[in-house]
């Protein structure tokens, strides 16, 4: 021990967390916890209890040149210079601090808002879509302003929409999630529910590749060529032998869109693309599989690795690729495995600037040697966002 001393800071320490609230049975300081309480000195106490020095929650308003503490039921009035004054129906005083500290519009705000509001004399004000003391609550996407982040906890409308008690809702037309608009039919990637309120993301693949114990096969438009045989086929999945790629023709990517891999690659495996597609004449996009079964995506210029041993060569695995909107003219890209976000960031290259070339390649990337060794079980492509990225 060196004896060098050090503070550890009560757990009610934070006068603005309002989930500190104390008790009425012993609550002989009056105190308060509230995004407007602060910390007010004295030694005031509820009578029949002898006067102490402490520190309490209460709380302030700045009123002109004057100060206002309420100390549970009374306010006491302080004036601008500060000073001691008694408290009705408490034994002992109030320090009454300078309104001119108290007030001063330099007084931070709990959590810097979390970036999503203005401050001011200490308080929040939230932008559109955030709520919370600190605005650190996302509204539901149907909400343009809300008490709290579920659906039903809306006190504006995004687009269209009809705020019924604190639903958002089109009154019987079709809601569209995103934008916030009513009537019309869902675009493309979505379906409408079965009441005809909303457009949900579509569950099924727009193209959907599965290797069933028979030759690679797709739906939709796109189609499926052998280009570098053999295939090995197997009960489930087939197996690409480091020699072997698969050409997907008639995809077209949308800005935003999911891509889902059922893979489970060889223990003795070396570098590997899982699927590439062209970005821009000078850029293109590659999944790939490192060599100490990590994932690694090269999206333009960027650079995106997971940890090493993301991957497991005994089990089969689901890994996603999930292209999101995140703000104008920038896209979030992010990495799943089995539905846990491995890593994410953003960037603003965009797609299919007159590329020329149509060609989406599964296993390996045409002409080139890094073709992937191990199962892949299927290929599933959804032209929208299909999990949502959490971002703190």
């Amino acid at each position: 021990m060196d004896y060098c001393p050090y503070i550890i800071p009560y757990e009610t320490g934070d006068c603005r967390n309002a989930s500190f609230n104390p008790g009425e049975d012993d609550n002989i300081y009056g105190e308060e916890y509230c995004p407007e309480c602060r910390c007010v000195e004295g030694n005031y106490v509820a009578l029949g209890s002898l006067p102490r020095s402490h520190a309490g929650c209460h709380r302030v308003e700045c009123n002109g040149d004057s100060v206002e503490i309420t100390i549970g039921e009374t306010t006491v009035i302080c004036p601008s210079e500060g000073g001691s004054l008694a408290v009705e129906g408490y034994a002992g005083y109030v320090y009454c601090p300078d309104s001119a500290v108290i007030c001063s519009t330099d007084v931070p705000c709990a959590d810097g808002c979390h970036g999503r509001g203005t401050c001011a004399l200490g308080l929040c004000t939230c932008l559109e879509g955030y709520t919370g003391d600190s605005c650190g609550v996302v509204c539901h996407m149907t909400c343009d302003t809300c008490s709290g982040p579920g659906a039903d906890e809306c006190l504006t409308c995004k687009g269209s929409g009809v705020l019924v008690e604190t639903t958002c809702s089109c009154e019987g037309l079709l809601y569209h999630p995103a934008t916030g608009d009513c009537g019309g039919a869902c675009e493309d990637g979505y379906l409408a529910t079965e009441d005809g309120l909303q457009c949900l993301p579509d569950p099924t693949p727009t193209v959907l590749i599965e290797f069933l114990g028979q030759a690679p096969y797709s739906g939709g438009a796109a189609t499926a060529d052998h280009c570098f045989p053999p295939w090995e086929v197997v009960d489930r999945g087939v197996y690409f032998n480091g020699e072997t790629s698969l050409a997907v023709t008639g995809l077209e990517v949308n800005p935003t869109f999911t891509i889902e891999m059922w893979v489970k690659p060889d223990a003795d495996f070396t570098p590997g693309t899982l699927f590439y597609l062209p970005l821009t004449p000078n850029a293109y996009a590659n999944l790939w599989v490192s060599d100490c079964l990590g994932i690694v995506l090269d999206w333009g210029w960027v650079r995106l690795e997971t940890s090493r041993g993301a991957l497991d060569s005994t089990v089969w695995q689901r890994v996603d690729l999930v292209v999101s909107e995140d703000v104008v003219d920038l896209h979030r890209l992010s990495v799943y495995v089995n539905a846990n976000l491995r890593v994410s960031d953003v960037t603003n290259t965009l797609f299919n600037e007159g590329t020329g070339r149509e060609e989406k390649w599964i296993g390996s990337i045409e002409g080139l040697l890094n073709n992937y060794k191990g199962m892949m079980y299927s290929f599933g492509y959804y032209p929208v966002p299909r999990m949502e990225v959490t971002i703190n």
